[in-house]
C-alpha cells in the first residue's frame, strides 16, 4: 500500500502489561515482515513497552525510526544499561505510567528537544488551554480521541 508513495507507517506494537515478554516474538515477526517487504525506510516502530523497544534497537540499531513512551524520567529510567536518548526519534510524553497529563512538565519537553527527540502527547482532555500550553513547551504532535476538536483548536491557535 505504501510502495511508490511518500508515506510513512507508524507500526505500534500493542502489549499486555502483565505479559509483555510474550509479545517479544510479535515484535521480531513485525521486523521480519518490514524487512521482507522493504519498508524499513518508510517505518516508525512504536511501542509503549520500553524493554521491547530496547530489544528491537539492540537487534536493528538505527535502521528504523523509533517512538517511545516517556514517563516520570522522560525517556530514561526503564531498562538498566540503555538510555532511550541513544535511539528515540519521537517520545510520547505523559506525567506518569497511568497516562497522566504532561501539563506542568515542560522539563520533559526540554529534555527531548535537547536530545533531538520530537515530543508528542496523548491528551486525556482536549482543551484549548492545554493545547496552547503544550505547544509552548515544544509539543509537535497530539494523539486524541477527538481529532476534529484538536484540528479546530490548532486552527484557532494558528497552527496548521
Amino acid at each position: 500500500l505504501v510502495q511508490g508513495y511518500d508515506t510513512v507507517v507508524n507500526w505500534e506494537i500493542k502489549v499486555w502489561p502483565q505479559k509483555w515478554q510474550e509479545c517479544m516474538p510479535v515484535a521480531d515477526k513485525l521486523i521480519d515482515l518490514i524487512e521482507e517487504y522493504g519498508l524499513a525506510d518508510k517505518s516508525i516502530i512504536a511501542c509503549f513497552n520500553n524493554p521491547i523497544m530496547d530489544h528491537i534497537y539492540k537487534k536493528c540499531g538505527k535502521r528504523y525510526r523509533y517512538s517511545v513512551m516517556g514517563i516520570a524520567g522522560c525517556v530514561r529510567d526503564f531498562t538498566p544499561g540503555i538510555a532511550r536518548e541513544e535511539y528515540a526519534d519521537y517520545a510520547c510524553l505523559c506525567a506518569n505510567e497511568n497516562g497522566g497529563s504532561p501539563i506542568g512538565h515542560k522539563n520533559y519537553f526540554d529534555h527531548c528537544i535537547a536530545h533531538g527527540i520530537v515530543p508528542y502527547v496523548c491528551l486525556p482532555t482536549d482543551t484549548e488551554e492545554d493545547v496552547a500550553e503544550l505547544l509552548s513547551y515544544g509539543c509537535r504532535g497530539f494523539l486524541s480521541n477527538n481529532i476534529y476538536e484538536i484540528e479546530r483548536i490548532l486552527k484557532k491557535l494558528g497552527v496548521r
